[in-house]
């Protein structure tokens, strides 16, 4: 089989029709299959996916539901020589995926092909400023690159290769682990400026977007992935790549200093004012730097945010990322062989 797309989803409902039907159109191209992993999804996301002939499989323990998680579901369950990550809340660009395809048969040395993910509904701070970045790297072309962010086509050999897709235990930077094993033993990664994917992000201000993170525990994920990082040897290397580690670091020796100079003089109520009061002073000169109120002391709350998080994420417990993930059944999808033109998006809708 040439192509297997992994959706990964979990309470899409919204979108999901529109995802399923364009890695349908994807696979019917080249041949292959899609499956859908869901994190036991609580709307109607399973109900909508069951009307196309896709192989479902859910998440069987509720509480093991993270962003890590769901990749490597999938590809537990996928058997293409190709395979291409999806999120359920974007629609895949048909074209992008056969041109990957082509460079990634062309050039053995490569593990994986990314492109650039065109956010359709910026509404907050975050996505807003993702699309920024993107436009950069989109205007710099082709280039190497450390992880394939927002997925992208990989080789399942490559996969196979540094034993397995995606780290369970990581709430968020799971794409920057997978990239950087990659790497380390020796595979290459490339985004290419072009549009791989539409992405439709939760239609949230900032700050609920920021609440929807706490809960879902993204917070975790620095310190979890030091644990990753330790475990698989790239712990200096994403050290000097990850520039949020750096923050994380300097608000953790920021407040140990503080608590320490507090102790010493035995002063705490002052001493810790005065850190909270330089805090705000930061947040401030950080807006005045961007020439935007909420952008500056959303920067520092994020910046506390995982600060904490390292430390709590750091002491979590481990499953190993190689075991089997238990699962439930949900539908059998079905080979899609390519036809001699491509199938429309509107034919593959469901009828009734």
């Amino acid at each position: 089989m040439k192509l297997s797309i992994i959706v990964k989803a979990r309470n899409e409902a919204a979108d999901i029709a529109k995802c399923i039907e364009s890695a349908l159109a994807a696979v019917q191209c080249v041949g292959g299959e899609v499956v859908l992993a869901d994190g036991c999804s609580t709307d109607a996301t399973i109900e909508i996916a069951k009307a196309y002939p896709i192989r479902i499989v859910q998440l069987a323990v509720p509480s093991q539901a993270c962003c890590g998680i769901g990749p490597e579901l999938g590809f537990q369950h996928a058997n293409g020589e190709f395979i291409y990550l999806l999120d359920g809340d974007m629609v895949v660009d048909p074209e992008f995926v056969e041109s990957a395809i082509r460079l990634l048969e062309k050039d053995e040395t490569l593990a994986g092909v990314g492109g650039y993910i065109r956010e359709m509904r910026a509404s907050n701070f975050e996505f807003k400023r993702r699309s920024q970045r993107l436009e950069t790297l989109k205007a710099a072309g082709a280039r190497e690159t450390e992880s394939l962010s927002g997925g992208g086509l990989y080789r399942r050999a490559a996969l196979v290769d540094v034993g397995y897709m995606s780290d369970r235990n990581l709430h968020a930077l799971e794409e920057y682990d997978l990239g950087t094993r990659l790497r380390k033993s020796g595979w290459r990664l490339i985004a290419l400026p072009e549009r791989s994917a539409d992405h439709y992000s939760y239609d949230l201000g900032t700050f609920e977007l920021l609440r929807h993170r706490i809960r879902g525990g993204n917070f975790l994920s620095q310190g979890e992935l030091l644990r990753a990082a330790w475990e698989s040897g790239y712990l200096g290397q994403a050290l000097s790549e990850l520039r949020a580690f750096r923050f994380s670091f300097a608000v953790i020796a920021y407040w140990g200093a503080a608590l320490l100079l507090a102790i010493i003089l035995q002063r705490p109520l002052t001493i810790l004012a005065a850190a909270f009061v330089g805090t705000l002073v930061a947040g401030g000169l950080l807006s005045t730097i961007r020439r935007d109120v909420t952008s500056g002391f959303h920067s520092i709350l994020i910046w506390h945010l995982t600060a904490g998080g390292l430390i709590l994420g750091a002491l979590r417990p481990r499953r190993n990322p190689r075991s089997a993930i238990e699962f439930r059944s949900i539908a059998e999808g079905q080979e899609h062989a390519a036809p001699s033109v491509p199938a429309r998006l509107d034919a593959m809708a469901p009828q009734g």
